[in-house]
């Protein structure tokens, strides 16, 4: 966290402001000691890096960034999702801002001042959230039957025009949400039952995803809840 920032409403274009609003939180004892959540009028920014294998180490982080009322995780949880909805988040956020006028804008000009382009941090975030909407169709069929170049025509007309009135339907619904412009992808979940893991597969030109749904596991699910 070596590129750590906070602002907050009254934020001006000097750091002494900053930690004389810090110190009426936190205490302040051979240097500030952050101990509970900043307030809501108080936002952080850092290079956020979660780990691929490390589940442990992303719940920290998440965590850490939900008590420190991170950008990222503040504009989620307004239900923003895409990078040009965060851009118009960062602008009409600068707003709330005592000092923000037409020059001085506190979110771009301090929080993220090491970004020459507000964009460079907009894709950030776009790489961070990463939301897709899913379209979960669950086959009774089998495998073999989807890699059979044998029945690419029936599948095509049996399930991937459903498929087709399916995202459009979605995309209808969500067009006037925060969910408007996010990715829409399908999935066929292919029951099966036994111990051991299966990995999907694309089918379609990856166009359609095929993912194996062990019934075991989730008997196990529903049976301990």
């Amino acid at each position: 966290m070596s590129d750590f920032k906070i602002v907050h409403h009254k934020q001006e274009s000097n750091a002494v402001h900053t930690i004389d609003e810090l110190s009426k939180h936190y205490i302040i004892n051979g240097g500030l000691i952050i101990n509970k959540p900043l307030p809501s009028n108080f936002y952080s920014y850092w290079t956020v890096e979660l780990d691929n294998i490390d589940e442990d180490k992303n719940k920290t982080i998440l965590s850490l960034m939900r008590q420190l009322n991170h950008i990222f995780y503040v504009a989620i949880s307004h239900g923003v999702y895409t990078d040009d909805k965060f851009l118009e988040f960062l602008k009409e956020l600068n707003k709330k801002f005592t000092n923000y006028n037409n020059k001085w804008k506190p979110i771009r000009d301090c929080l993220l001042r090491d970004f020459y382009d507000i964009k460079e941090v907009s894709q950030l975030f776009k790489n961070f959230c990463s939301v897709v909407l899913w379209i979960l169709d669950v086959k009774y069929l089998d495998f073999t039957y989807f890699k059979n170049d044998k029945n690419i025509r029936e599948i095509k007309e049996r399930s991937i025009r459903k498929q087709f009135v399916y995202e459009y339907m979605l995309d209808e619904y969500v067009s006037n949400t925060s969910f408007q412009g996010i990715e829409i992808k399908s999935c066929f979940l292919l029951p099966y039952c036994s111990e051991t893991k299966k990995e999907g597969e694309k089918i379609l030109d990856g166009y359609i995803s095929l993912i194996y749904l062990n019934f075991k596991s989730v008997s196990k699910i529903y049976s301990s809840s």
